[in-house]
């Protein structure tokens, strides 16, 4: 059985220029304006039109963008920075923690933690005796002295006869007193549920400590909060969120209730953030891997709203999937690949060697986590795996590689492989492409399937943050082969992908190479070639497990380009092409002379019709187009995963990586691949 194999190249960057067209809905002056862009500039003004930023820098620049209708903010020297985006958060159960007893994550000895207790206790009188009092934000391993253990009779010298949890910051731990455990139901012989543990004593009796998802034992239990509770946990959440300055989150452990809940708020106008949510799927549910991704996409369907805009909104996108628990002290539920190590002396005199505890066992077992991946990856979501111990994130990267080998498709591969590179400043494609003579970022793409011959392409695009995925969509969601322009921008949008303003492509290494390229003879006449093509146009080819190959290719074009100008890289035949059993192609270069010499095409015809190898069929191509004056590179895959490259350029970067081997790199052109 073939093993993907997938190899890429890369080169360039971009940035996108704002001018006063109108009037700005809101202009902030006189303060400092921290841009944390590539050089930490500080401005003193900016400008906002339609939930978008127009304008960064002085006083003097706002001519134009203040009018009879413009908000004009004086920030009197206060700071002004773009806001804190959150990727891990419990937003509801934050909310509720402001609400509920709040030990407030201090060092406590357990007199104190004893007291601030039952000072919760004596505040709540009227739920004697059966009211669940619930006490959070303890933070368990900075209790006082340390070491010091708590258990069950820490909380039944209290002055109560209520159920007691306190659960710990982290969010593993839940101490219980006698009375919880006698309501849940626990005894000696209680098993360890899949994903937890019950601490216990030699005896076999729970001491009090409830690790990961033995916590739930108590869910049943402990009264359900109502709507009405949600929403003032919500509102609650969201007021903490703004004085902190975050924009946007991601819900970590998403109910069905939290995204009930700000849903709600949204359509009363109270969401203030960008929300994004990731349900659950528990350890128990990986026995019927179909039923746990359908539930996640159930909620999908159910809550998200489409691409991310300015105004705020709420995605589901991903899956939470707890690998094991925390390696912190004193839990050590992270699976380890070695044992922790304990003090075999005296906290005076330490004597650290390996135990024999590795933790507990990875919560989901690898063939189980592996269906769930490729579920959840058909569904059209991502994993969001929680790994503390290195043993747990070894599961969660196999899991990763089962999903190429067990059936990741060619397509799958290239589209991953390039919106890296498309994301990553350095290259010119995506964020980090050239600027036209217009002072923009003029985006093009395209990808080709080896099978069934079908592809997409995309020109001159200026808001879809990876173009590649745009050709994807193309080729699978539409009848058509190549969109461009605005045309292919409002495709883009139609089919939801994410839209980002043009300044996300900008970096100051290209648009100083614009400004450089503006003031030279050669910006009155002609577009800059970059002869080096160290960092211009990125592409992959790929063949899968069952034999399929693809090819994509995404650039930002040349420096100065006019009047639309396309190059070879969306244009089928010239800048990619892909074809199963034969090859699969990528280019880089000036792109005329890859359209006139039709070069990947070429490449394919010379292996079909003159039944050249791979490497041969690459030179020859070269050779023709440096006979007409063009210089890049072109590199292929055959059938059987073999690969080569062939350049007239200084050189490419580029890599090969496959089942068989770990990755490889070069640079220069006549450089050998090295780990």
């Amino acid at each position: 059985m073939r093993a993907l194999t997938t190899i890429l190249f890369m080169t360039s960057l971009s940035t996108a220029a704002f001018s006063a067209t109108a009037p700005a809905d809101a202009v902030y002056q006189h303060g400092v304006v921290y841009t944390i862009d590539a050089k930490n500039r500080v401005a003193s003004a900016l400008a906002v039109k339609a939930g978008r930023i127009v304008y960064v820098g002085n006083e003097a620049g706002l001519t134009g963008y203040i009018g009879k209708t413009t908000e004009v903010v004086d920030l009197k020297g206060r700071v002004l920075m773009p806001g804190l985006v959150d990727g891990h958060m419990h937003p509801l159960q934050g909310g509720d923690v402001l609400v509920k007893c709040n030990l407030n994550y201090e060092a406590l000895t357990v007199p104190q933690f004893q007291a601030r207790i039952q000072a919760c206790l004596d505040q709540t009188r009227d739920q004697e005796p059966d009211g669940w009092l619930e006490v959070v934000s303890w933070f368990q391993n900075n209790m006082l002295p340390p070491g010091v253990e708590t258990t069950c009779a820490t909380l039944d010298v209290l002055k109560t006869k209520r159920p007691i949890l306190v659960e710990s910051s982290f969010g593993h731990s839940t101490l219980a007193n006698s009375r919880a455990i006698q309501l849940a139901g626990i005894t000696a012989k209680s098993p360890d549920p899949l994903g937890g543990r019950i601490a216990r004593d030699a005896q076999g009796r729970a001491t009090g400590l409830f690790e990961d998802s033995a916590q739930r034992v108590f869910e049943a239990l402990v009264p359900k909060p109502t709507a009405a509770d949600d929403l003032k946990a919500a509102r609650a959440a969201l007021g903490a969120i703004a004085r902190q300055g975050i924009t946007s989150f991601l819900d970590a452990v998403a109910t069905p209730e939290a995204m009930t809940a700000f849903t709600a708020l949204q359509k009363q106008g109270e969401l203030t953030v960008r929300a994004h949510f990731a349900p659950v799927i528990e350890p128990p549910e990986a026995a019927d891997p179909a039923k746990a991704v359908a539930g996640v996409k159930a909620l999908a369907v159910r809550f998200d709203q489409g691409p991310i805009g300015v105004q705020p909104g709420i995605t589901v996108r991903n899956a939470k999937l707890f690998m094991d628990g925390v390696i912190t002290a004193p839990a050590f539920t992270g699976n380890m690949l070695e044992p922790y190590w304990v003090n075999r002396g005296t906290e005076q005199r330490p004597d650290w060697a390996p135990g024999k505890s590795r933790g507990p066992d990875v919560y989901f077992p690898a063939p189980a986590l592996a269906a769930l991946v490729i579920g959840l990856a058909e569904a059209g979501l991502d994993p969001h795996m929680h790994a503390d111990g290195d043993g747990g994130v070894r599961a969660a990267l196999d899991a990763g590689s089962t999903v190429l080998r067990s059936g990741g498709g060619s397509v799958d591969a290239v589209e991953a492989a390039v919106k890296v590179l498309e994301d990553d400043p350095l290259f010119n494609a995506g964020r980090g492409a050239v600027f036209s003579a217009a002072g923009k970022n003029e985006l093009d793409a395209s990808i080709m399937d080896g099978h069934s011959r079908s592809a997409g392409a995309v020109a001159s695009v200026t808001r879809t943050r990876n173009p590649i995925s745009l050709a994807r969509t193309v080729m699978e969601h539409s009848p058509h082969v190549m969109l461009a322009g605005e045309g292919a921008d409002e495709f883009s949008k139609l089919k939801g992908l994410e839209q980002v303003d043009p300044a996300w492509f900008r970096t100051e290494e290209r648009w100083k190479q614009y400004l450089e390229w503006r003031a030279s003879p050669e910006g009155k006449q002609s577009a800059r070639r970059d002869r080096t093509h160290l960092y211009g146009t990125v592409g992959a080819v790929a063949l899968d497990v069952n034999g399929h190959l693809a090819a994509g290719t995404s650039t930002g074009g040349l420096t100065g380009k006019r009047w639309g100008r396309i190059g070879d890289s969306p244009i089928i035949g010239a800048g990619t092409y892909a074809q199963d059993d034969l090859v699969a192609v990528s280019a880089t270069g000036t792109g005329e002379f890859f359209i006139r010499s039709s070069a990947a095409r070429q490449v394919r015809d010379r292996m079909e019709w003159q039944k050249d190898s791979l490497q041969d069929a690459l030179d020859d191509t070269i050779e023709d187009i440096e006979i007409m004056g063009g210089d890049g590179a072109l590199m292929g895959m055959d059938g059987e995963g073999a690969v080569a490259f062939a350049m007239n350029s200084h050189g490419m970067y580029r890599g090969v990586v496959s089942a068989a081997q770990p990755a490889r790199t070069a640079i220069y052109a006549n450089e050998e691949f090295v780990p």
